[in-house]
């Protein structure tokens, strides 16, 4: 069924949210924060991870101190991100902000990322369509983001990096040093 989470912390555990599927069902987070997520030994953990539902919704809700993992990881065909913030400053072995792997469709705004030195994966900070292509991508809008690296990091990363080939919709970013918009990979 649904599940609507609202002005909830996760802190300094395995996992934030871990979902089964529901092709049917919206999960929204409004107003949380997820922090010291994702350690696990095999590599299993992440601060959310949303299996094969119909959509993720998450505003105004702030990811931080990852410990392993991906921040937002969703095989949601249906995703939004916005008004939220991914400050990885003081990460762990962390990997992308947000990782869409078997593709998606919707919208990433108006989120600011930090990306923090100690990351497993630091190739880029959102990622569509790693694992397959379950889900597609055309018209995926990513747009009017903040994107930076922390300070003292020095080093060249993407923005998006996209293994689905289909036309995603990026404008307006505001990207900073060694951030390059978009990897075709």
């Amino acid at each position: 069924g649904n599940l609507d989470v609202s002005n909830s912390m996760f802190r300094n555990s395995q996992q934030g949210i871990l979902s089964g599927t529901d092709p049917s069902a919206t999960i929204r987070i409004d107003r949380s924060t997820f922090s010291g997520l994702g350690l696990c030994a095999s590599d299993c953990a992440h601060s959310i991870y949303v299996g094969r539902y119909a959509a993720l919704e998450i505003t105004r809700s702030r990811f931080e101190r990852g410990t392993g993992g991906h921040y937002i990881k969703s095989r949601a065909p249906r995703v939004t991100v916005s008004d939220s913030s991914f400050d990885d400053t003081a990460g762990q072995a962390t990997n992308y902000m947000i990782d869409l792997p078997a593709g998606a469709r919707g919208m990433i705004a108006n989120n600011i990322f930090v990306q923090g030195e100690n990351k497993e994966n630091w190739s880029a900070f959102v990622a569509v369509s790693a694992e397959g292509q379950d889900n597609p991508s055309a018209g995926l809008v990513i747009r009017d983001n903040e994107a930076s690296l922390a300070p003292g990091v020095d080093r060249n990363t993407f923005f998006v990096a996209d293994w689905s080939g289909d036309a995603l919709q990026i404008a307006s970013n505001d990207l900073g040093s060694g951030i390059s918009v978009f990897d075709r990979r």
